[in-house]
């Protein structure tokens, strides 16, 4: 049954019941009232559930033929030869919002970018996220002070 099957992967993935909501894009009572069998998902809903969970509709339904396709992230990281600490990493950006992984994407871009300039302190990899913005707009303004 549906129920079951949510609550199964719920767990398997060490998630709450307000992380699925979220990622799914309802409310937690609504999440809750899925897992509990309460309340029937919609088709959109479903379809948001087995994206998330990397699995077919069929296998959250219960269909006996449908089988439950490979972890994911253990199959990319095998495929890629990712470490541990990249595979956790990889793990967080799929469960993060849209929003989110833009965010850290951003993030990301902004210090390669500082990593890359020949003047980019030697210590880069230890700086944060904010220490790598005001890095930049420190460059913008000595470039801008320059011109």
């Amino acid at each position: 049954m549906l129920k079951d099957t949510l609550k199964l992967l719920r767990e398997q993935k060490n998630l709450t019941k307000k992380q699925v909501a979220d990622a799914i894009e309802v409310t937690e009572r609504a999440y809750i009232t899925y897992e509990y069998g309460q309340r029937d998902v919609s088709t959109g809903t479903l379809q948001k559930l087995a994206d998330f969970y990397g699995v077919t509709t069929d296998y959250l339904l219960g269909r006996p033929d449908a089988k439950a396709p490979a972890d994911l992230i253990r199959a990319v990281a095998a495929e890629r030869q990712l470490t541990s600490a990249q595979q956790g990493i990889l793990a967080a950006y799929l469960y993060m919002d849209s929003g989110d992984r833009e965010k850290l994407v951003e993030y990301i871009r902004q210090f390669a970018a500082a990593a890359e300039k020949a003047d980019a302190p030697e210590d880069c990899a230890a700086m944060t996220c904010g220490e790598v913005e005001d890095f930049r707009e420190a460059q913008l303004h000595e470039k801008g002070a320059a011109g």
